[in-house]
């Protein structure tokens, strides 16, 4: 990976040794290694002469005046749930119809297309089943509906203020209103609590090379672990804090990559960069050793100990915190 930089430190482009990107030429299979990080490090090195490396990204929250600027900032009009959907979803209690769906599932109601060479829990007939047990919980929802929609007209009964709310008299009980009265408040309020709901909803752009342009808008971080094969394919782990699936790519990857450097005496050169609040990524430090960021390293991943991270990782973290006050990111070294 060669970065080309400005001599404002900017990144502009970046270079892999055969351009994989455009040809989108992931590799799959090392990430179902089973074992501790220990066996996939041994496996991967062993197995396919790999050539690693490494990006840090920390990013920065992004201005505020760039919000209004179409080319840093993606404006979308969202279709969002009705009052009345929300509260019958906060309402149900799943865990009640549980053995009813599980037995409906079991039962000769639901039609299972076998394949020849297929038992009955195929993928196919488990992705079905799924399918049909959100379909399921989507149903028990909607029993909810008469009995707010009821609660509803009952409230319009008193009379309403502006917001909604029921208005009190001097002892502070709600007023009653005629039928008519009633009857208009039904219908105003009835609108607002059955009608979808809308949003804007304004979405940042990660102007950045491929692959770091693939970013999670909830991460403050994210981590790249590069493996290459001796064909020059290319397989890109991404690990972060944004969810599950990353958490678990950050401690996993960063355990397999530092065990391969003590492992096999190697060096695993790590680029650090910063995505600032001017939607512009800077290089920070090109390390010639790996380096990981300080967190996400255990908990999503099992195989990783508390105990043992200071031995695993001793001289190869990283941190960082955003400085508010004074807008600018702040990187604090161990390596």
């Amino acid at each position: 990976m060669e970065l080309v930089v400005n001599e404002n430190k900017r990144v502009l482009t970046v270079k892999f040794t055969n351009d994989f990107f455009n040809r989108t030429q992931y590799k799959r299979g090392l990430s179902d290694v089973p074992g501790e990080h220990e066996a996939a490090a041994k496996y991967i090195w062993e197995n396919h002469k790999v050539k690693l490396y490494s990006a840090i990204i920390f990013c920065q929250r992004m201005r505020d005046e760039l919000y209004d600027d179409p080319l840093h900032c993606e404006k979308t009009s969202d279709l969002w749930r009705s009052r009345m959907e929300v509260e019958a979803i906060e309402d149900t209690k799943y865990d009640e119809w549980q053995k009813d769906i599980d037995e409906y599932l079991k039962s000769d109601d639901i039609s299972l297309i076998e394949k020849w060479d297929e038992p009955d829990d195929s993928k196919a007939n488990l992705e079905f089943k799924m399918s049909v047990k959100d379909k399921c919980y989507e149903n028990i929802v909607i029993l909810k509906y008469p009995i707010l929609i009821y609660q509803l007209k009952e409230s319009c009964k008193y009379k309403l203020d502006e917001c909604g709310y029921h208005e009190e008299d001097d002892k502070g009980e709600a007023i009653p209103v005629d039928e008519k009265t009633a009857a208009e408040q039904y219908r105003r309020e009835v609108i607002n609590y059955i009608f979808p709901r809308t949003g804007t909803s304004l979405k940042r752009k990660y102007l950045m090379p491929r692959p770091f342009s693939h970013w999670d808008s909830r991460n403050g971080f994210q981590q790249f672990f590069f493996i290459e094969d001796l064909e020059g394919n290319i397989e890109v782990h991404i690990g972060g804090s944004g969810g599950s699936a990353s958490r678990h790519s950050q401690g996993y990857y960063a355990h397999i990559f530092a065990t391969l450097e003590d492992m096999y005496d190697i060096e695993i050169p790590t680029t650090i960069m910063h995505y600032n609040k001017d939607n512009e990524l800077l290089l920070y430090d090109e390390v010639d050793r790996f380096v990981a960021v300080d967190r996400e390293l255990t908990g999503n991943y099992q195989g990783g100990k508390w105990d043992q991270l200071d031995k695993v990782f001793k001289n190869r973290l990283i941190g960082f915190r955003e400085d508010y006050e004074k807008g600018k990111m702040v990187i604090t070294k161990k390596y």
